[in-house]
């Protein structure tokens, strides 16, 4: 009896590990076990202090652009930070050569919509520095720096790499009846909703709702964030690049 029991036992117990184990954080298991309300909390208190951040930086004497955006990132970067000190989400940071290609492919392709979207208003120029005359200052650098790397890496891993993840689980939990489309879709409303601060004008405004949707989309599909990742670098790098030439040629 003693055996019998204590077999069915460990027959349990290593279900639950098996159980425990995934290999894709879609799926639940270890990895994800403390990724529900507490993170999704911490996340969405770091988002709010960015925001409410920004324009004090911005009034304060002496501060700009460079240092209100190393400010807000900073603060998505904590919680990025304190997250995957608990743990990294299983295949989350697994690297694949699709997700470059079709990151290129895709980052690329915004760059076309945006381009596209500033012909319909009537401006058919490159877009210009933000607050920097052609000369290139320390901050001038910070800022096309900032959004051409910066600001993609550490936006991305916070809202695709913290908030969707935590999200997911949290909806996942509760039954909802389609918790990767309503994860999608709030992540990327949070999104828009954080860069409208920083990019007021409409059709950057758009542009970033979309490259917001097209990001969280592929981690949700793929599981994976370094397609994402990539779309976001190359959409900043090619903003950037034409940032340079309507400094230069404008």
């Amino acid at each position: 009896m003693t055996i019998a029991g204590g077999l069915t036992r460990r027959r349990f117990h290593d279900a639950q590990r098996r159980r425990l184990k995934k290999a894709d954080w879609r799926e639940g298991g270890r990895s994800v076990l403390r990724w529900r309300t507490r993170m999704l909390g911490l996340a969405l208190l770091c988002l709010g202090a960015a925001v409410l951040v920004k324009p004090f930086i911005d009034e304060s004497a002496g501060a700009g652009p460079a240092a209100a955006m190393l400010a807000t990132q900073g603060l998505l970067v904590a919680a990025v930070i304190v997250a995957f000190a608990q743990s990294v989400p299983a295949r989350l940071l697994r690297v694949d050569a699709a997700d470059v290609v079709w990151g290129v492919l895709i980052g690329c392709s915004l760059v076309l919509v945006l381009g596209w979207l500033v012909a319909m208003t009537g401006d058919t120029g490159f877009p210009a520095l933000a607050d920097a005359a052609v000369g290139w200052s320390p901050v001038t650098l910070v800022s096309v720096a900032g959004g051409a790397v910066v600001s993609p890496l550490a936006e991305e891993f916070f809202f695709r790499g913290v908030v969707l993840v935590a999200l997911y689980r949290v909806l996942h939990r509760w039954d909802r009846r389609d918790p990767a489309l309503l994860s999608v879709a709030v992540t990327s409303l949070l999104y828009a909703a954080f860069v409208w601060t920083a990019s007021p004008p409409l059709v950057m405004g758009v542009t970033q709702a979309l490259l917001g949707v097209v990001c969280s989309s592929l981690v949700m599909a793929t599981g994976r964030i370094w397609g994402a990742v990539t779309v976001h670098l190359c959409f900043g790098a090619l903003y950037a690049a034409l940032q340079i030439v309507g400094a230069v040629w404008g």
